[in-house]
C-alpha cells in the first residue's frame, strides 16, 4: 500500500509538471498565433478593422496586394468611426505602405458634431497617420464622388489629414472641416498634387484660424527639399477658408505653389484680423498656365488685412498663358490688396488685380519691385477711407 501511494504521488507530480510546462509554452506564443494568425493592415473603415478575414463589407472592399481601398456607394453610420487618443476618424489608416482609394458611385464619410461639450479633441474624416517624417502617402482616384465631413472638435477638425503627401487624379471629392479651434478642409505635411477631377476643400468656422487647404512643406522622405508643395497641373482645385479671426483659402507654409494647368480657385472667409485667398510662405508662387483666381474675405478688425494673394517673403512669377485674377476684400479699418509680395514678375500673363475698400487699398503691392515683360495687366485699387 505504501508503494502504491508513492506511485500515485509521483503521477500527480508528473501531471502538475506537464501542465506547468504547457502553460509556460502557450504563454510564450505570439498573440497572432493565439488568434489564428489573422493579418491586419492598420486600416479602419467606419468602426470596422480591415483584416485578412475581413476585406469587404457593404460599400467597400480592400485589396491587400495593391493596398487599395475601393469605395462603392459607401456611407458610414452615425456612430461608425474609429477612436484613438482623443481622435475620431471615419476612415483611419496607420499602415506602412501608401494607400490608394478608388471611388465608384456616391460615397459619404461623416462624423458627428457634438454641441454639448462632448466634442472630441480632434475630428477627422480621413486620417492617414505617420510619425517622425515617416509614413504613407494618400492617392485618390476614380469616377465616383466622395463627401468627407469632419465634426466639431475642441482642438482641430479636418476633412482629410495626410501626414505625408496627397495625390488627387480624378473623381470628385468635397472635404469639409467642422467647427473647432483650428479647422481645415485638407491638411498635408508634404506635397499636394491635383492633376484631374475636382477637389473642393472647405475649412469650418474656427476660434483662431480656418484653412481650406494647407500644405506645410515640400520635403520628401530623405529630408531633401522637394518643390512644389502644392502642384495643380489639371482638373479643378477649390479651397475656401471659414469664418475665423484668421481665414485662408490655400496656405503653403514652407513650400512652393506651382500651377501649370487646370483651375485653382481660392477664397479666404470673413475674418477679424487676416483673410487671404492664398497665403504663400517662404517659397515661390509660379504660374505657367491654366486659370488662377484668389479672393480675400471681409476683414473688420483694426489694422486687419485682406488680400487675394499674399506673401511676406516669397517672390511670385506669372508666365506664359497664365490667366490670373486676384481681388482683395473690404478692410475698412486696415489694408486691402489684390496682390501683395516682395517681388512680382509678369511675363506674358493676363493679370487682373483689384483692391477692396480700406484705409489703404492696392491692386498690386510689390515691396521690392514689380516687373512686366509681356502680357496684359488690369490693376485698380479700391476706395480708401
Amino acid at each position: 500500500m505504501k508503494k502504491e501511494k508513492g506511485y500515485r504521488k509521483s503521477l500527480r507530480w508528473v501531471a502538475v509538471t506537464t501542465a506547468l510546462v504547457l502553460v509556460t509554452a502557450l504563454s510564450l506564443l505570439p498573440a497572432s498565433a493565439e488568434e489564428g494568425d489573422t493579418e491586419t493592415y492598420g486600416l479602419w473603415v467606419g468602426g470596422v478593422e480591415v483584416t485578412a478575414d475581413k476585406t469587404s463589407d457593404t460599400g467597400w472592399s480592400f485589396d491587400a496586394k495593391t493596398n487599395t481601398l475601393t469605395l462603392n456607394g459607401y456611407t458610414n453610420g452615425a456612430n461608425d468611426y474609429y477612436s484613438v487618443d482623443g481622435t475620431q476618424a471615419a476612415l483611419y489608416y496607420a499602415g506602412t505602405e501608401d494607400l490608394e482609394i478608388v471611388l465608384n458611385g456616391t460615397n459619404t464619410l461623416t462624423l458627428p458634431s457634438a454641441t454639448d461639450g462632448t466634442a472630441p479633441e480632434v475630428s477627422v474624416g480621413i486620417r492617414i497617420e505617420g510619425k517622425d517624417r515617416q509614413g504613407p502617402a494618400l492617392k485618390i482616384r476614380g469616377e465616383g464622388t466622395l463627401d468627407v465631413t469632419a465634426g466639431n472638435a475642441a482642438g482641430e477638425s479636418c476633412g482629410i489629414y495626410c501626414y505625408k503627401g496627397f495625390a488627387f487624379t480624378d473623381g470628385t471629392v468635397n472635404a469639409t472641416g467642422g467647427k473647432a479651434e483650428k479647422s481645415y478642409g485638407v491638411y498635408c505635411n508634404e506635397d499636394i498634387t491635383v492633376s484631374g477631377g475636382t477637389l473642393k476643400a472647405v475649412g469650418g468656422s474656427a476660434d483662431t484660424s480656418s484653412y481650406g487647404l494647407y500644405s506645410y512643406d515640400g520635403y520628401d522622405r530623405s529630408g531633401e527639399v522637394v518643390v512644389p508643395g502644392v502642384l495643380v497641373s489639371g482638373g479643378k482645385l477649390n479651397a475656401t477658408g471659414g469664418e475665423a479671426p484668421k481665414s485662408y483659402g490655400l496656405t503653403a507654409e514652407l513650400s512652393q505653389i506651382d500651377i501649370t494647368g487646370g483651375e485653382l480657385t481660392a477664397a479666404g472667409g470673413d475674418a477679424e484680423n487676416l483673410s487671404y485667398g492664398v497665403d504663400s510662405g517662404i517659397y515661390t508662387v509660379r504660374k505657367e498656365g491654366g486659370k488662377f483666381t484668389a479672393t480675400g474675405g471681409t476683414v473688420t478688425g483694426k489694422d486687419g488685412r485682406s488680400c487675394g494673394i499674399y506673401s511676406g517673403v516669397a517672390p511670385m512669377y506669372f508666365n506664359g498663358n497664365a490667366d490670373v485674377t486676384f481681388t482683395g476684400g473690404d478692410a475698412e479699418n486696415g489694408t486691402s490688396c489684390g496682390i501683395r509680395s516682395t517681388h512680382i514678375t509678369f511675363n506674358g500673363a493676363t493679370v487682373n488685380a483689384t483692391g477692396g475698400k480700406g484705409l489703404n487699398s492696392y491692386g498690386i503691392y510689390g515691396a521690392f519691385g514689380t516687373s512686366m515683360k509681356a502680357g496684359t495687366a488690369t490693376v485698380s485699387g479700391g476706395s480708401a477711407t
